[in-house]
């Protein structure tokens, strides 16, 4: 909505927040769900492999993966963007992303899909 109200034609906008890595992310993740954090990490190589053999699986099974390669692309990415140009011209302020991963895992609670 700030972008629609106050953002300048053309331009784009980083709506970000902390930058964290995807461990980071499930650790805190599981935190927020009361679960247990990952006990090892999976290298890039191995994740993409996996990722390309569930989509295989998915393909002869015709449901969908469990983790797709897409997913596993993503899992292996080290991009961090900043919003200080949306916070500077549109107002945005970044949430906790503590504050959000509970109200996500309080919906999903909800909505009995954890």
């Amino acid at each position: 909505l700030l972008a629609a109200k106050k953002g300048r034609r053309g331009e784009h906008y980083i709506l970000g927040g902390e930058c964290v890595t995807s461990r980071e992310m499930l650790e805190r993740v599981a935190r927020a769900a009361g679960g247990r954090p990952p006990r090892f990490t999976v290298p890039d190589a191995v994740m993409l492999g996996i990722g390309r053999a569930m989509d295989a699986v998915a393909e002869l099974s015709g449901r969908p993966p469990l983790i797709s390669t897409e997913m596993a692309i993503q899992a292996t990415f080290r991009v961090c963007g900043s919003s200080a140009k949306a916070e500077r011209e549109l107002g945005y302020q970044m949430r906790p992303l503590d504050d959000s991963l509970r109200e996500s895992v309080d919906w999903y609670s909800a909505q009995g899909l954890l």
